[in-house]
């Protein structure tokens, strides 16, 4: 584990190519370092932990904030650059929501009807919506029935929480992510593969 610095590698060069660019020549011998480091489980190669640069300036930039909280301005600044940008456009309203207000169910397919009768059909080439027939009315009830109960035994396998009413949101099944603060991004990643795998079955 000592020898795998991938991780610290890349962050480093993000630091770095955030304050002073992509082709300054730190971040050049860090894009080496890091093709190296890739290879290491192969090679056994290891990168000498000397021959990594060190950051001048400790503060960071506020992308790499831990998630779920604010950037302490005496820690991070506010990147300029594109990554920045994208950051601080996510709203964090929701980020912290108590487990109570987490209980959520899958859609009952009321939205999904008010927005698709708000798209105008004829500018997609398309019919106007026709209430359904019977038979296809029952098929479609079924579907979402089904496709409910399978997201719920999903939302709650995967979530964190020790409450047997949290449920992990449709948003977070659909989008792949689970939204929740984590300190450990391996096993975050690692949850988000086997919700993702158990989604697509």
């Amino acid at each position: 584990m000592k020898s795998d610095l991938l991780g610290y590698i890349s962050i480093l060069h993000l630091r770095i190519a955030d304050r002073d660019g992509p082709g300054f020549r730190e971040c050049l011998t860090l894009a080496e370092l890091a093709s190296r480091a890739v290879d290491f489980p192969k090679t056994g190669n290891a990168v000498n932990i000397r021959s990594v640069p060190r950051m001048r300036n400790t503060s960071r930039p506020d992308f790499l904030c831990p998630e779920g909280s604010s950037p302490d301005p005496g820690k991070y600044y506010a990147s300029q650059k594109v990554l920045g940008m994208l950051y601080r456009d996510v709203p964090m309203e929701n980020r912290n929501q108590p487990e109570e207000g987490r209980v959520t169910s899958p859609t009952d397919g009321h939205k999904i009807d008010r927005a698709l009768r708000s798209i105008r059909m004829q500018d997609l080439g398309l019919h106007d919506l026709q209430e359904p027939s019977h038979d296809l009315f029952e098929e479609m009830v079924y579907i979402l029935h089904h496709y409910k109960e399978q997201l719920s035994v999903i939302a709650k396998t995967h979530t964190l929480s020790r409450n047997p009413n949290y449920r992990l949101t449709e948003a977070e099944l659909v989008t792949g992510t689970i939204d929740a603060m984590w300190v450990n991004h391996r096993g975050r990643q690692e949850a988000s593969l086997a919700m993702n795998f158990q989604a697509s079955l």
